[in-house]
């Protein structure tokens, strides 16, 4: 599903509401996502996550090695890590940049959960003003922006000081090994060879926690395994119901009432 973002106004969108998605199928198609520093500990330790370099540098949580196929999301929707990223959560809502340097809520017009307000959480008050829960959403997403930038400059820091190296991850297919390009991982050894002066600057610069829970993070990547596999029973289990009723004939010859019986 394409996105269509547009930005929240009470002159179109004043007797509207929204309902909460049903599961974050959004997300399916979502293989790396920015977080913010204040979800950094929450991230180590649930999902694996590593950097970006220039100007989209920045730590990533990684969810997946094959195109469109996010994991960690499960056919019907549900999530299946421990932790969700924030990012997802704030769905259907995004923060749009304007030129006028400010920022405006927008809303994924294409998402299915625009309703009637009375259906659903209205966008705005009888005056016209944003309704509570739109301005605590506002908020989550201002302070996950200024959060996604922290991460980011402190990625840029230690890129400059070299404690970054490219990661070296390969995933195994079915005709050999590939390797992903553009992640980066700390490199533990020159992080454990800092001098005094250089580990008192990351300390006090907060990269330390952010270096050493990149390296606890790591450890994640054991659950892509299990979840491909879950991923591809899951996948397997639909294809054989949507066969079963695919054909009309082969749908005649079903004993529905042995089918629908209540034991």
């Amino acid at each position: 599903m394409t996105a269509r973002i547009e930005i929240l106004r009470a002159s179109i969108h004043g007797k509207s509401g929204w309902r909460q998605p049903a599961g974050y199928g959004h997300a399916a198609s979502i293989t790396s996502v920015a977080i913010a520093a204040q979800e950094i500990g929450q991230v180590a330790v649930s999902l694996p996550f590593g950097f970006l370099a220039g100007d989209a540098a920045g730590p990533v949580a990684i969810l997946g090695f094959d195109e469109n196929a996010n994991l960690f999301v499960a056919q019907d929707g549900r999530w299946l890590g421990r932790y969700v990223p924030i990012v997802f959560r704030t769905y259907p809502f995004k923060l749009m940049a304007l030129d006028s340097g400010e920022f405006a809520l927008g809303i994924d017009a294409a998402s299915g959960l625009i309703c009637n307000a009375a259906s659903g959480t209205p966008f705005f008050n009888n005056e016209g003003n944003a309704t509570e829960q739109v301005q605590a959403v506002l908020r989550l997403l201002m302070e996950t922006r200024r959060g996604i930038e922290t991460g980011a400059a402190a990625s840029r820091r230690l890129f400059e000081l070299d404690l970054l190296e490219p990661w070296p991850l390969k995933v195994q297919r079915e005709n050999g090994e590939t390797a992903v390009e553009g992640l980066f991982r700390v490199n533990e050894a020159k992080l454990n060879s800092m001098d005094d002066a250089g580990f008192l600057e990351a300390r006090k610069g907060g990269l330390l926690a952010l270096a050493y829970a990149q390296l606890l993070s790591m450890g994640n990547l054991g659950q892509f395994s299990d979840l491909a596999r879950i991923r591809a029973s899951h996948q397997k289990q639909q294809e054989q119901v949507k066969s079963m009723f695919h054909d009309t004939a082969q749908d005649e010859q079903l004993d529905w009432d042995a089918i629908l019986k209540n034991d």
